[in-house]
């Protein structure tokens, strides 16, 4: 379908507040609507769309990737960036899981097991193969839909609120809420 303004964070706001009660007003939800509004500001081609897609929604034979199951969230004319980032997301997610909390994630060097999504929080914010390699390829998906480079950190965290809004297991979408919470907290300057 034609180019449309991103809608990766739209309606998220509103279904954060139904889900959760959340209050609007100065904090997390006010900082998503800006998110929103600069991410309405470019425009992606509309395209068929998963809607959940990661590791565990694809076959595999042969080393290559034979069919893709679990449609429930698909649309015909969605906002591809949800599949670009859920991917990303979703991988990064489990970086730590056979890794003891607060022990180094083997490979990972600046990553230590413990809170849920540390793999995330340091592929925004991290240094290292991984952090980069996340990056790359969120940029790399936005450049083939057109879309500026630098929106690539709203992208990923407008994918966490799109989680936390929409997971079927409530503790699954809280935990995403509440690393939402952590990524979008103001940096406080010292002096």
């Amino acid at each position: 379908a034609p180019l449309a303004p991103i809608e990766l964070a739209a309606g998220v706001v509103a279904r954060l507040r139904r889900r959760f009660g959340l209050a609007a007003g100065g904090g997390l939800l006010d900082r998503l609507a800006l998110l929103n509004d600069r991410l309405g500001a470019a425009a992606t081609p509309r395209t068929a769309v998963h809607g959940d897609l990661w590791y565990g929604n694809l076959l595999v034979a042969g080393g290559a990737i034979s069919g893709v199951v679990d449609w429930e969230a698909g649309d015909e004319r969605g906002e591809p960036l949800r599949d670009l980032v859920r991917f990303a997301l979703a991988y990064a997610l489990y970086l730590d899981r056979h890794t003891r909390p607060g022990r180094p994630v083997a490979g990972h060097p600046r990553l230590r097991a413990g809170d849920f999504g540390a793999g995330i929080a340091y592929a925004l914010d991290g240094s290292g193969w991984f952090p980069e390699l996340f990056r790359a390829f969120l940029v790399d998906g936005l450049g083939r839909l057109g879309v500026p480079a630098h929106l690539w950190r709203d992208v990923a965290l407008a994918g966490v609120a799109e989680v936390a809004a929409g997971a079927d297991h409530d503790g699954f979408a809280l935990a995403h809420l509440e690393l939402l919470r952590r990524l979008l907290a103001p940096v406080e300057v010292r002096r």
